[in-house]
């Protein structure tokens, strides 16, 4: 059963697919048909086929599940990403994060980092030169950012401050990420700068 789809194409030709299959989990415990979820991936280099089919991860321990992907393809790095929504408990999730090269998929990084709350991933995007991967993900609804180079996470930023450095004095929401092939990132925003309210493009 397919719950969501995406997909990313890279200028060579390279195809990823990626998708939400549901399993049944028959230990029990008080969990039903259907949990966890896990993301299935398809990958291939010719159009129409995608020979290689996989899984981004193993069963999670029950109750654990992802519940929303992004995808993106890192051209720096030469590697796909797909973030995930990852509710935890009650009151609580992660945004996960998946790297795949060469044929396989890294193990979950929560790039989240350790929020009391809620962390939902809104944006995957990266470079095209570097190899900078960036996140963009709500922290107990606080909207925050940070990169990862080389597998290394920057300290977060949010939103609100990084708008507020280039003039949109009330930030209020941004509509549209995007990182350019040299790591900066782009916005487009409904705020406020100079104190006329508008939509505006926010750029490095």
């Amino acid at each position: 059963m397919r719950d969501f789809v995406v997909s990313v194409a890279t200028p060579d030709g390279q195809t990823m697919l990626a998708w939400f299959q549901r399993w049944d989990q028959s230990s029990g415990g008080g969990v039903g048909p259907g949990d966890p979820i896990v993301a299935r991936t398809a990958y291939g280099t010719e159009p129409g086929s995608l020979p290689l089919r996989q899984a981004t991860h193993a069963l999670y321990p029950t109750p654990e599940r992802d519940e929303s992907i992004l995808l993106a393809y890192a051209g720096g790095a030469d590697a796909f990403v797909l973030a995930s929504y990852h509710p935890m408990w009650p009151g609580h999730s992660r945004a996960y994060r998946y790297v795949w090269k060469d044929g396989a998929w890294s193990e979950p990084l929560n790039v989240a980092e350790n929020t009391s709350g809620w962390g939902v991933p809104y944006y995957v995007g990266a470079a095209k030169n570097t190899s900078l991967i960036r996140y963009v993900y709500n922290d107990n609804y606080v909207p925050k950012m940070h990169t990862e180079t080389n597998g290394v996470l920057s300290v977060a930023q949010t939103v609100a401050d990084y708008l507020s450095a280039r003039g949109c004095t009330n930030a209020g929401s941004p509509l549209a990420y995007f990182t350019d092939a040299a790591g900066g990132l782009h916005m487009i925003v409904s705020g406020e700068k100079d104190g006329v309210a508008g939509f505006y493009y926010v750029q490095p």
